[in-house]
């Protein structure tokens, strides 16, 4: 918006000359009044006449003709309703403050600032209540503005723009529409500074002072920019985030919310910085992949929960250190061997979530199992850890009837390093999947390696551990409720589990729940488990054909026939 100050003076005196046949599009403050620097004294604007305020005008400030003693201040003490602001520095930098009750109503010009052919610097102070009247754009090229009074909006879903400079939003502000940030550098002193509609930030740098911001925003968008949440010990909580090449970083001792995480892209060099003390909670509805990275201390910590079963898949190498708890029925997929955090305490405590390793993935993190689900299809080598499943703790090789960001087959397998010790206890359960009855352990049906291992049964005939049957469509990869090529008349002997020692087994400790999803007719057929040279094994047994019976039952007269003639 380029405006040319002699043309404005000749319109104005074009307007007076002719009896204000058309009206004036801006009217331009000098300050001249040595009464008072009220908006209506008219002495304090061109040609001494007062802005209709109707709306229909904008307010001009050209540093040459504020001069004046007025010219840096504008009271307004009544309402003021303008079309917009445009405060340029024609002659070095321009400096203004409106002040008073006001309040100011703005609509579609919005603000402008420095927008002729210069490259000076102005500074506007606005501490008046603002009204949105429109949506409107706020270009503050080479220019700061700071306003400290709430900016409100006078019909529901008007959006701002803020483009180039420099922005300080002071007030609890309620406009509704939105906030767009493009290429500008804004400081947000209290929560609901941004507004209450989604905020969208472009090659610009977000700087929130407040003690528990976003809560109040739908959405956020961050591309290219760098957000800083700067109050120690803050709770910001941010709803459906967008990340692309952005940085957010946030100050010790910070408990963070994001619900919904969007999936970025693996270029996107996005990364959440938490620093000391700070917990980073991940509540994840939908799924989400995320290739950037979580850095942090040893002291800083990521939570994820779910409301919906949702999935957060990590592929970055993330060196936040003091651990990881999945919770509430979120999946994590840790794609990444640094996917969990790096360092002394980066452990993870399942409760009631599940953890995914991928294919070809091994994770160093101790993992605490109080109930919920270890799956995959990688390896989990912490050194030397005791696992237990008992309870709600659940294992599978692949990831069962879980879903999956990593988009891998059903059937797998899951190794555990030499170090690990398994425990399967009362109440926990294994799933054992199925795509093809007859074909390669890890491929066509799930399994778990432990080489050298060692595994407890600790599981009883009152409680026992329960293996959960799986049939899945290998064209689909869904589930199956009959299992491609098992044959009720075969018998089949699946390893679920090998190891280096298995101890305290016995047939009657272990269930298998052959009913909710693997539907096959047995027939009269029977699942059983047995220990095979340390190995754990699935057998089937089927009913015998009528035939086979037919022979029985002859072999078993002639028998007894036998038998009565040594008698007689």
């Amino acid at each position: 918006m380029i405006r040319l100050k002699w043309v404005a003076m000749c319109l104005t005196a074009s307007a007076l000359l002719c009896g204000n046949a058309f009206s004036q599009a801006t009217v331009y403050w000098t300050g001249h009044s040595f009464s008072t620097p009220d908006f209506s004294d008219p002495m304090n604007w061109v040609f001494d006449t007062t802005p209709a305020n109707d709306g229909s005008q904008v307010l001009g400030f050209f540093r040459s003709d504020a001069m004046f003693p007025n010219g840096n201040q504008m009271t307004l003490n009544v309402a003021v309703n303008a079309k917009g602001l445009d405060i340029e520095a024609d002659t070095g930098g321009a400096n203004i403050s409106l002040i008073g009750a006001g309040p100011l109503t703005l609509g579609s010009s919005g603000i402008w600032m420095n927008q002729t052919n210069n490259h000076e610097f102005s500074v506007a102070t606005i501490t008046t209540p603002v009204i949105l009247s429109a949506n409107q754009t706020w270009a503050l090229t080479n220019s700061s503005l700071q306003v400290t009074h709430a900016i409100s909006e006078s019909s529901a879903g008007t959006v701002l723009t803020v483009s180039g400079g420099a922005v300080d939003f002071g007030g609890n502000n309620t406009f509704s529409g939105g906030a767009n940030l493009n290429n500008t550098t804004v400081t947000i002193g209290t929560d609901t500074g941004l507004g209450t509609g989604p905020v969208t930030a472009t090659n610009s740098t977000l700087d929130f002072n407040s003690m528990a911001p976003g809560a109040s925003n739908p959405s956020f968008s961050f591309t290219k920019s760098t957000v800083n949440f700067n109050h120690s010990g803050a709770n910001p909580s941010l709803s459906d985030l967008s990340l692309s090449q952005a940085t957010l970083n946030f100050s010790p001792g910070t408990n963070i919310t994001i619900n919904n995480l969007a999936t970025d892209s693996a270029a996107s060099g996005n990364s959440i910085n938490i620093d000391n003390g700070s917990t980073l909670i991940l509540n994840e509805n939908g799924n989400a992949t995320f290739y950037g990275t979580i850095t942090g201390f040893n002291s800083s910590s990521v939570s994820v929960t779910s409301d919906a079963s949702g999935t957060v898949d990590l592929f970055g190498a993330n060196t936040y250190g003091h651990g990881t708890t999945i919770s509430s029925g979120a999946l994590v997929v840790a794609d990444n061997n640094l996917a969990l955090g790096s360092g002394p305490a980066s452990s993870v405590t399942i409760n009631g979530g599940a953890l995914e390793v991928g294919p070809g993935i091994t994770i160093a993190n101790q993992i605490s199992v109080n109930s919920g689900t270890v799956v995959g299809y990688g390896t989990i080598d912490p050194g030397s850890d005791t696992l237990l499943f008992q309870g709600e703790g659940f294992v599978a090789g692949g990831k069962g009837t879980l879903g999956s960001a990593s988009g891998q087959p059903v059937p797998g397998t899951l190794t555990f390093g030499p170090g690990v010790v398994l425990t399967l206890g009362p109440g926990g359960a294994m799933q054992f999947s199925i795509m093809n009855a007859t074909g390669t352990p890890g491929t066509d049906f799930s399994t778990i390696h432990t080489p050298g291992n060692t595994v407890n049964i600790t599981a009883t005939p009152v409680s026992p551990f329960t293996i959960q049957l799986v049939a899945v469509n290998p064209g689909t990869g869904q589930f199956l409720l009959n299992a491609a090529n098992f044959n009720n008349s075969t018998a089949y002997s699946w390893t679920l589990l090998s190891a280096g020692t298995i101890n305290g087994f016995a047939a009657n400790e272990f269930k298998v729940e052959d009913t909710t999803d693997f539907q096959s007719p047995f027939l009269g057929g029977t699942f059983s488990v047995a220990d095979v040279s340390n190995s754990l094994v699935l057998n089937f047994t089927p009913v015998p054909e009528p035939s086979t019976w037919a022979l029985m039952a002859t072999g078993l007269c002639a028998l007894g026939a036998a038998v009565r003639r040594r008698r007689r």
